[in-house]
């Protein structure tokens, strides 16, 4: 007797959604509106592009494989987006002068095609098409610095799944030689640019998702001499440099994104760092900004907190200390951050990239702040802890086995690269398996929101889908489920969607029903 196969899927889904309460304080920052920039923006950053004296936004949208461009008014308003074609899911940009005309050119880094695109600005808000020019694999983030002292503009690239950076030398014209390799600690996402031996040289500190901080000391051709790794737990992802203490040695700040948490490393001025002092942020801080935001000479750091959609504004008090963060509601899924003075006023203002509703919020700044002021938001709905399952029987295991080589061998039929099985994942995938064998939930995607934030508290994330199956009576339930998808446009969408990882969980009902889960995730 067999049982009609039951599928369905979900994908595309947003990690969570923010009900926002607009806010003017009289210190602080005044919420401004979102401006809408492009599918699922990554990174943002400011410039004046079109040579106006007004500050312009530039955005890369991750899912558009472009950037746009957002003219200023100069009144804190900006013109509709002007897009440009990049590479393959862009993740950073940077800009800077790299043929010295006088107008500001861009820098993206694609972690999808594995390359960086640069774009010649015209001076008037406008670009040449995009030339690419091979990095490593899938890099994260773009800084722009001279590298050998030739006065010419180089990049570096951190990529995060070979962990090594890539030095590309400029030729002074806007092209680049091919990329120079060096190796570097577990996952790099970011990079610091700075002297921080003091000899004169530039010096690079990586981030590096997999634990630890690298420090390189530079040679002056764009080589380095000398690496250190510093333990930094917890995900360290991006990074940034300043004086903090005001001791004439650059320090270092960076986000811990399954921690909440910044990481402060004073410097000693010889290239070491004094262990790292922690400093409350966000759920899963992401991107940071190290300016001076209060106007009082002393770095501050704001931060964007991905899963509970706010941004966190810590002033320094000088001495490596910092007041307490400030909280600030903004759109959902905040990735990157960028100040700028949008509106004329001589205060530094902050805008921030919403990943998942498409837009940038803009946060004007105001006076000096003297007390902290919290806005109102209503807090993101968190699973609470669930122990972890218990392992499953050799049959269930080998299903999931199973399971897991033909949705591999399918993408390898595809040209596609293989999904990494992530054992923190299987472990969400099988609980909601065991729930719907268990009649505790319905067949179906009750939840998903919820496992999406689960894991995201321990990866990162830009990316999500679930499809779900059950059937009753066949000799290899595994084929079954996965031939069921592969006849369903939508299913066949998460299988051969732009992902890394996955897990797998099965679960058996009383009846034999077999019950699967797969969640496919981008990190």
């Amino acid at each position: 007797m067999y049982k009609p196969i039951k599928i369905r899927s979900l994908f595309s889904v947003m990690l969570l959604l923010m009900i926002l309460t607009v806010i003017s304080t009289a210190d602080g920052f005044e919420l401004g509106n979102d401006i809408g920039v492009g599918n699922n923006p990554s990174s943002i950053s400011s410039g004046d592009f079109n040579g106006d004296n007004k500050k312009d936004l530039v955005a890369a949208n991750f899912y558009d494989n472009t950037v746009s461009i957002l003219l200023g008014n100069g009144d804190g308003g900006f013109q509709a987006p002007a897009k440009f074609g990049v590479g393959t899911y862009p993740r950073f940009i940077r800009q800077a002068d790299l043929n010295a005309d006088g107008k500001i050119d861009l820098v993206v880094a694609n972690s999808g095609s594995s390359n960086i695109s640069v774009l010649m600005g015209k001076g008037n808000g406008t670009f040449n098409p995009a030339i690419n020019y091979p990095a490593g694999a899938n890099p994260y983030f773009a800084e722009i610095f001279d590298c050998n002292r030739d006065n010419i503009p180089d990049v570096i690239v951190p990529n995060y799944s070979n962990n090594t950076i890539s030095l590309l030398r400029g030729r002074g014209n806007g092209n680049f030689l091919a990329p120079l390799f060096i190796q570097v600690g577990i996952k790099p996402s970011s990079i610091a640019i700075g002297d921080y031996n003091k000899d004169g040289l530039m010096d690079a500190a990586v981030a590096n998702y997999g634990g630890s901080v690298s420090i390189l000391s530079g040679n002056g051709t764009c080589g380095f001499s000398k690496r250190t790794d510093l333990a930094v737990a917890s995900g360290p992802f991006l990074i940034t440099q300043k004086d903090f203490n005001r001791d004439g040695n650059l320090d270092l700040a960076v986000t811990k994104y399954t921690g909440g948490v910044i990481s402060l490393l004073l410097g000693k001025g010889d290239g070491n760092f004094n262990p790292e002092r922690q400093f409350p942020a966000g759920s899963n801080p992401w991107s940071i900004n190290s300016e001076d935001l209060n106007g009082d000479g002393i770095p501050d750091l704001a931060t964007t907190n991905f899963s509970s959609g706010t941004v966190s504004v810590l002033h320094g008090q000088g001495d490596g200390n910092f007041a307490p963060s400030v909280t600030y509601p903004v759109g959902s899924g905040p990735c990157s951050i960028t100040s700028l003075d949008a509106d004329g006023d001589n205060r530094l203002d902050l805008a921030v990239a919403n990943h998942y509703n498409g837009s940038a919020t803009l946060l004007f700044g105001e006076h000096t702040l003297t007390s902290p002021v919290t806005p109102s938001v209503i807090p993101p709905v968190v699973q609470p802890p669930t122990p972890t399952p218990p392992q499953p029987p050799t049959g269930l295991a080998a299903i999931e086995q199973s399971v897991f080589q033909k949705i591999n061998a399918y993408r390898a039929s595809r040209g596609l690269p293989a999904l990494t099985l992530n054992s923190s994942i299987s472990d969400i995938a099988r609980i909601h398996s065991q729930n719907m064998a268990s009649g505790a939930v319905p067949f179906g995607h009750t939840g998903f929101q919820t496992r999406v934030q689960t894991i995201a508290q321990t990866l990162p994330y830009y990316g999500s889908g679930e499809n779900v199956a059950s059937n009753w009576g066949y000799s290899d339930p595994a084929a079954t489920a996965v031939d069921s998808w592969l006849n369903s446009a939508p299913h066949l969408a998460s299988i051969v969607g732009n992902f890394n990882l996955t897990g797998i969980g099965v679960a058996i009902d009383g009846k034999g029903e077999v019950f699967f889960t797969e969640i496919f995730w981008l990190d």
